[in-house]
């Protein structure tokens, strides 16, 4: 067993030293090249595991609570590298796909607007703009008169249906907005009895 690997696998305490304790398995450590850290291995009762990652200059103390092992570390799983980046590509198309979702420089009303359309249609942000199956665009203050043809539709219709729903989407938030301010108004304030 090599020098560096000597106490991996041993039980040990680390206290910080804004006074957390840490305790777990020694899994691996590098105080000479560079990377100056110690990775824990936390054993659950489910049978996963949890890793703790601490930069050395934050350790203040460390304590064994335990002898090293004698046996030698187990070898760690093989990694299959093609998986791993098709599952990194997919998480960065999908980051992609959910910030093309989220205006920026909108009211939150403008977001609300958006994400009802988007309920039934497929809908971009276009600067501040709601691009509505890439053949309508919605100008601010996005009523159905801001409605545009940006390309020539297949379905002549296409534009009077995105009119169509999003005055129905307005109509439904004015009426949640109508309702919210009734609770808040009628809960808010406390009525005095008529003088007699």
């Amino acid at each position: 067993m090599g020098s560096q690997q000597q106490f991996v696998g041993t039980p040990v305490q680390i206290k910080t030293t804004i006074g957390e304790d840490i305790q777990g398995e020694l899994f691996c450590y590098d105080v000479l090249n560079g990377c100056n850290a110690v990775i824990l291995r936390e054993d659950l009762k489910n049978g996963f595991c949890n890793y703790v990652f601490a930069k050395t200059n934050i350790i203040k103390d460390v304590k064994a609570l335990g002898p090293a092992p004698s046996r030698e570390p187990e070898a760690l799983p093989a990694i299959d590298i093609q998986l791993l980046t098709h599952r990194e590509e997919q998480a960065l198309r999908n980051q992609q796909r959910n910030r093309m979702q989220i205006g920026v420089g909108v009211t939150r009303q403008a977001q609300e607007i958006f994400d009802r359309l988007r309920q039934t249609m497929q809908c971009d942000w276009q600067d501040t703009s709601i691009l509505v199956m890439k053949t309508v665009l919605i100008s601010k203050p996005y009523r159905p008169e801001d409605c545009t043809q940006v390309k020539e539709l297949d379905n002549p219709q296409q534009l009077d249906r995105v009119k169509k729903v999003l005055a129905g989407e307005r109509e439904k938030l004015a009426r949640k907005e109508k309702e919210k301010e009734k609770k808040n108004s009628s809960g808010s304030g406390m009525s005095s009895p008529a003088p007699s």
